[in-house]
């Protein structure tokens, strides 16, 4: 426990946080999940923020910002205390973990947004929650249906490079293109997903090269589930002819099939094509988050 007048920080490394949350009826949203660090910071005995990273992949890795006490609180935190929690960060945000370490907020106003500049995070932009429910999830047949068939028979490698080009020059957070492994990238959706590859699809026409891909994670595999439609993509040179709308609601018809109750996806703020589509197809947004990006390795 390090002390700092009336405030003071407790982590994982030391004994006894789930047990001192506990005694005081509070619990942080991701105690006791596999592969977290955790920091709360308390005033004398009562929690009032935590602060949690989690490594998804060598690539990625979030940051979770749980508010435990008031927010007038929070605002007092010292900036002695700040400091301590920034030490913290720099230890655990080095070169043996993730390239990438992202934090989302959904009120930018708190000290949060503050607070992540200062502990190196850079805003880049807002990513907007879509969600679509069963009314949306209609059986679609079109003349191209046939050409999305299951990603199951393609290699790695094969997929790997459909990724890399249905990605170049996309308009979800161009900052990132070219700094990120591809491949560490799938790998990350991959272990985010519950049903790993399953629900991944290519766009092919017979004799040629593969045009996209659609990767679908179902969350929950009992009917009136959560699917999420986790990456979507054309190569440059098929875009703008309907392909992207194909793939779409081929994901739609794949949550039908399996009875799910709702589809969500999140995209860039600033993809006004996507975000054009979705709600064409019956999409609609439900929130927005402010994304903030920060570079590990």
């Amino acid at each position: 426990m390090t002390p700092c007048g009336k405030w003071h920080i407790h982590t994982t490394q030391q004994t006894g946080l789930l047990s001192r949350l506990e005694s005081v009826s509070v619990r942080v949203p991701w105690s006791g999940k596999a592969g977290m660090s955790t920091l709360v910071v308390f005033q004398d005995d009562r929690p009032v923020w935590a602060l949690g990273l989690e490594s998804l992949s060598a690539s990625r890795g979030v940051v979770h910002l749980a508010l435990l006490g008031s927010e007038a609180e929070c605002q007092e935190c010292p900036q002695e205390t700040l400091k301590q929690v920034a030490q913290w960060l720099d230890r655990h945000i080095g070169p043996k973990g993730p390239k990438l370490w992202q934090a989302l907020l959904s009120k930018p106003g708190k000290p949060w947004a503050a607070w992540l500049q200062r502990w190196n995070f850079e805003p880049i932009s807002e990513v907007q929650r879509w969600e679509a429910g069963t009314e949306a999830m209609t059986e679609f047949a079109c003349a191209n249906q046939q050409a999305v068939v299951s990603a199951q028979g393609f290699s790695w490698k094969e997929l790997t490079r459909l990724f890399v080009q249905t990605c170049r020059q996309g308009l979800d957070f161009p900052e990132l293109q070219g700094r990120e492994d591809p491949e560490e990238v799938l790998r990350s959706y991959e272990a985010s997903s519950p049903s790993g590859r399953e629900f991944w699809y290519v766009l092919r026409l017979p004799g040629r090269e593969p045009l996209g891909m659609l990767l679908l994670a179902s969350h929950d595999f009992r009917p009136g589930g959560t699917w999420e439609l986790m990456y979507v993509g054309v190569v440059v040179q098929e875009r703008g002819k309907g392909w992207g709308r194909i793939l779409v609601r081929h994901a739609l018809a794949v949550a039908r099939q399996h009875k799910a109750q709702r589809m969500v996806l999140a995209v860039d703020g600033r993809n006004q094509p996507a975000q054009k589509l979705y709600a064409s197809v019956g999409f609609e947004r439900t929130g927005s988050l402010r994304v903030f990006f920060r570079w590990g390795r």
